[in-house]
């Protein structure tokens, strides 16, 4: 019986592992209908990988383009800081101030922190007043660099020595006014340091002189120099404090030139030799 079992299981085995022709067509089929889904996700994966590698690099690509656009800008914003009058560091040119006594206490009240000079001084007075010592604006703003009663309160002193501070007195004014400046380029540098605020110093501390710290920091300060701005009108006025390197400028105590005397001399002899 168990001989029997074994010889009916043989064919049985043998139709398992042996393939007919249909089963093999079906199989062939089969692996030939597979072969175009194994090439198209072939192909996906291939495309995937290029995209992959073309956002890589058009993420390179805008990070330079940032950088060149941040460089160019930078260029501009040189360039219109030129055109306006440059950083207010060239030598200053006395001669233009109407009142020579002020020339002193600008001078003096210039030092007070190194990125003031007589020539920024000098531009915003003449811009604020015109140099006139008396004149009074709104607000209350009076003097020469039309300061506010609450600014000139916090920053004047008895600089004249004549035993009260005034905003009307010239030289309490000038030096309040340095004060006042030198406070806010303080402040603008935190600015700046802390990224709160972009530009150049002096741009964003004439634009705090204008509108106050608080509306540098609202606008996020000045990154191009805007055409018509208070910087920008500021340092337009530069060049009238500046003097001229190309041209020759006459020292205001300078006296006149002495006649030669011994040619003078020499051209009388011989006119009277040839009378003679």
């Amino acid at each position: 019986m168990a001989l029997g079992k074994v010889r009916a299981a043989g064919p049985a085995t043998r139709s398992l592992t042996r393939f007919d022709s249909a089963q093999l067509l079906w199989l062939v089929i089969s692996v030939v209908g597979l072969f175009p889904l194994a090439v198209l996700a072939l192909l996906a994966l291939i495309v995937l990988l290029v995209i992959f590698a073309m956002a890589g690099g058009s993420q390179m690509t805008s990070y330079a383009a940032d950088s060149a656009e941040a460089s160019e800008s930078a260029t501009r914003t040189n360039a219109l800081i030129r055109l306006a009058g440059g950083d207010g560091r060239g030598a200053f040119d006395a001669t233009q101030v109407p009142d020579q006594d002020l020339v002193a206490p600008i001078k003096a009240a210039a030092g007070k922190c190194n990125l003031l000079t007589p020539v920024i001084i000098a531009a915003q007075i003449d811009h604020a007043s015109g140099f006139d010592a008396e004149r009074e604006g709104p607000q209350g703003r009076k003097g020469l660099s039309q300061l506010t009663p609450e600014v000139f309160e916090e920053y004047g002193e008895d600089d004249d020595d004549s035993g009260e501070a005034s905003v009307l007195d010239a030289e309490d004014s000038v030096h309040a006014h340095a004060r006042y400046f030198c406070h806010l380029a303080r402040e603008i540098r935190e600015l700046l340091a802390e990224r709160k605020a972009v530009g150049d110093q002096l741009t964003l501390t004439l634009m705090a002189w204008d509108i106050g710290l608080a509306g540098v920091e609202a606008q996020g300060g000045m990154p191009v120099l805007a055409l018509g701005s208070y910087p920008f009108q500021i340092r337009g006025l530069f060049a009238e404090y500046t003097v001229d390197d190309d041209e020759p400028h006459a020292d205001a105590n300078a006296s006149e030139p002495e006649p030669d005397v011994t040619a003078s001399s020499g051209s009388e002899e011989q006119a009277s030799d040839s009378i003679r």
